[in-house]
């Protein structure tokens, strides 16, 4: 049984403090020495400024192989149905229905991970990503990958590097056009590169500091924009 909580808060604008709680289970099963399988039920939700704003059911089901020598993969698919709980901005009812964001999310993916050294490990993986909404809004597929290192440090640390890159491809115009921007259908280049450093602290129980750099490169100015996350993190471990 997983539970968790998650959120930021920023210095200045507070309508975007974030906090997100999910829960979940998982079963697996052995299929040989090298190959395992996990099914994983999945719930969350998500909170803007102290208001609702997400609720997401679905599942995750991965596959797990070790190819010995070369290192061990996952290949993983995850789906969840969004429903939005924030009032849909629009001045008539056909441009809310178009900015309506309920829909099916789904995820698809393979990590792998390779041992460089005893203490350095290289991981990444391509994804592919597909939502199919109520509204025209935010229909789109897209593809992408990351990369990532890490490294066993002096005192117990831990340390992490990773960046990856996606590209959406949406299916229409966005209605959040300003004044004077093209009309043309929306593309995303997604950038996001993390570092962090961890260490147990206790037994159980790990500290995480984590900076994130988030930068949606977008044609449609809206959407166009980055941003910066410092974080510090508590993990606690039940079980064995």
């Amino acid at each position: 049984m997983l539970a968790n909580y998650d959120g930021n808060a920023y210095f200045r604008e507070s309508d975007f403090d974030l906090a997100y709680v999910g829960a979940g289970a998982w079963v697996e099963r052995a299929l040989g020495q090298s190959t395992r399988v996990r099914l994983q039920p999945l719930f969350g939700a998500i909170f803007y400024d102290y208001d609702d704003y997400l609720r997401f059911y679905g599942a995750r089901a991965d596959a797990f192989h070790s190819w010995g020598d070369a290192g061990a993969g996952d290949l993983w698919v995850r789906y969840a149905w969004n429903d939005f709980l924030y009032p849909i901005p629009g001045s008539t009812p056909a441009l809310r229905d178009a900015r309506n964001r309920d829909g099916d999310d789904v995820w698809t993916g393979y990590d792998h991970s390779y041992p460089l050294t005893s203490t350095t490990t290289l991981q990444g993986g391509p994804f592919f990503h597909y939502y199919d909404s109520k509204g025209s809004e935010y229909d789109f597929w897209g593809v992408g990958a990351w990369i990532g290192v890490t490294q066993q440090l002096p005192w117990e640390l831990t340390g992490e590097v990773s960046g990856s890159y996606g590209y959406d491809h949406y299916r229409h115009a966005s209605t959040f056009l300003l004044p004077g921007e093209t009309i043309e259908h929306r593309r995303d280049d997604v950038w996001i590169v993390q570092a962090l450093l961890e260490r147990p602290i206790a037994k159980r129980v790990t500290v995480t500091a984590r900076w994130t750099y988030f930068n949606d490169d977008s044609n449609t100015d809206v959407f166009n924009y980055d941003r910066h996350v410092v974080g510090l993190y508590v993990t606690v471990a039940f079980g064995d």
